[in-house]
């Protein structure tokens, strides 16, 4: 099987969703402290991301630079669609979640945005969640960056990435002006309507988001007592009469240092937790 063959297989659609989802969650982790204002995916927190990976989809083919990588191409793909949505020219059917356009609309955005030439038909894989991630309040914290700073180009962020540099993103994704379709001039008394209306609409999904957020961020606190050292380390304590010293020593170096693992161990039956203590 060639390496084309095998990327793809690594980066379906359901494995590709897998991704986004977990780095949402590492984001979600210390949203609201006061002591991270302008955080990061650290190097710790991409490892997390990558065990995680691999437990969720089974697959063993992704390294570190890879899902690096592929988190770099899905930012590109990002922009490209968004700076599109956002087009004066262009309308959203929500129902088939595609760009429309008149021909000539189209014909003279594709001129001057090539990449976008792909969205005709079809519009991009995990767009919602993709915003989110980009977008939302999260892009103040997890992959926050100074506005006043330019974004990094692909092979800056691979590069930053393979020397163990902390990898930051723009605050928002860089769209530049809406542009007209040249059927006419706007009064600007319309345009400070639309302004004002626009307004409104995001003060309103702002506040939809927080609430999904807040309730998104209790079960996310749940999870993580359930996981918590106290809590595995008692679990521990009790199969240790059964297990004996030496594995209880494995066991718990496991858990210390792996998130996925202590996941596991909390969720399975205490039987379970012998044989996969007795197995290390």
């Amino acid at each position: 099987m060639d390496r084309k063959k095998l990327d793809i297989d690594d980066w379906s659609f359901v494995n590709t969703q897998i991704f986004i989802q977990i780095m949402l969650e590492e984001a979600r982790k210390e949203q609201g402290s006061n002591s991270r204002k302008k955080r990061v995916f650290n190097d710790l927190q991409w490892r997390s991301i990558y065990n995680e990976l691999l437990v969720r989809t089974g697959r063993t083919g992704y390294t570190p630079t890879k899902i690096h990588q592929k988190f770099v191409r899905l930012k590109q793909e990002y922009r490209i669609f968004d700076d599109l949505v956002k087009n004066t020219g262009c309308g959203w059917d929500i129902a088939s979640q595609t760009v429309t356009a008149s021909e000539t609309v189209w014909q003279t955005y594709v001129q001057a945005h090539p990449g976008a030439a792909k969205y005709r038909q079809k519009g991009l894989d995990h767009y919602d969640q993709l915003q989110e991630l980009l977008e939302s309040s999260l892009a103040n914290g997890a992959l926050g960056q100074p506005s006043s700073l330019k974004p990094p180009t692909s092979e800056e962020e691979v590069a930053m990435y393979e020397v163990g540099k902390p990898i930051k993103r723009e605050d928002s994704v860089s769209m530049g002006k809406r542009k007209s379709d040249g059927s006419g001039g706007t009064s600007s008394k319309s345009m400070r309507f639309e302004k004002k209306e626009a307004a409104y609409e995001k003060t309103a999904f702002a506040n939809q988001m927080r609430g999904e957020y807040y309730g998104l961020l209790a079960d996310s606190r749940r999870a993580q007592e359930a996981c918590s050292i106290p809590n595995y380390l008692a679990l521990l304590e009790e199969i240790k009469p059964i297990i004996g010293t030496q594995q209880y020593l494995k066991a718990y170096n496991k858990l210390l240092s792996e998130e996925s693992q202590r996941k596991g161990f909390v969720s399975i039956k205490p039987e379970t937790r012998v044989d996969w203590a007795n197995d290390l």
